[in-house]
C-alpha cells in the first residue's frame, strides 16, 4: 500500500496576478475569496491580504479585522486570520486582539485560537503592545490559563 501524497492546493486564478503586485492590486478579488468557508480557498486570500497590509495597504488590514469580527465560532478560520494580523501594526489591531482575549472564554476548543491571538500580539512592535498586555495580565476575571499565557507573552515581547 502506498502512502497518499499531499496535493498542494493551487491559488485561485482570480488572485494569481495580485500576488505579483500586492501594493497596487484591487482589494475586491481577495475580499470575495476570503469570505469562503473552505480553508483551501480562503487561505490564499488571507496570505494576499497580509502581503497587502505589509505593503502599507490599510484597507487590507481593516478588511482582515472586519473578517475576524464576522467569523462567529469558526475557530479554524479565526485562527488563520489572527495569524495574518501581525502585518497590521496599529493600535486598533492591538485593541481588537486584546478584546478577543477578554471576550473568548478559554475552553478546549478555543485554546489554540487564544494562543494564536497571543502569538500575533508578540509579533507586533512592543511599543504598541507592552503596556496594554501588562494591564490585561493583571485582570483577575481571566482564567489562570489565560493569565499565565499573557504573562509569558509579556516576557517574550521583543
Amino acid at each position: 500500500m502506498t502512502a497518499k501524497r499531499r496535493t498542494w492546493d493551487r491559488c485561485p486564478e482570480t488572485l494569481e496576478a495580485a500576488f505579483h503586485d500586492p501594493e497596487n492590486c484591487p482589494l475586491d478579488p481577495a475580499a470575495k475569496v476570503a469570505l469562503s468557508d473552505d480553508p483551501r480557498t480562503y487561505k490564499w486570500a488571507l496570505y494576499l491580504l497580509r502581503n497587502m497590509a505589509e505593503f502599507g495597504r490599510q484597507d487590507a488590514g481593516v478588511f482582515l479585522i472586519g473578517l475576524l469580527m464576522t467569523c462567529g465560532d469558526k475557530w479554524e478560520k479565526r485562527t488563520a486570520i489572527v495569524g495574518m494580523l501581525h502585518a497590521v501594526e496599529t493600535d486598533a489591531c492591538v485593541d481588537v486582539l486584546l478584546g478577543e482575549l477578554r471576550k473568548v472564554k478559554s475552553t478546549n476548543s478555543t485554546r489554540r485560537y487564544l494562543q494564536a491571538v497571543l502569538d500575533a500580539l508578540t509579533c507586533l512592535p512592543s511599543k504598541l503592545v507592552r503596556t496594554k498586555l501588562q494591564a490585561l495580565a493583571e485582570d483577575v476575571s481571566l482564567t489562570p490559563w489565560v493569565q499565565t499565557r499573557i504573562q509569558a507573552a509579556v516576557d517574550d515581547l521583543r
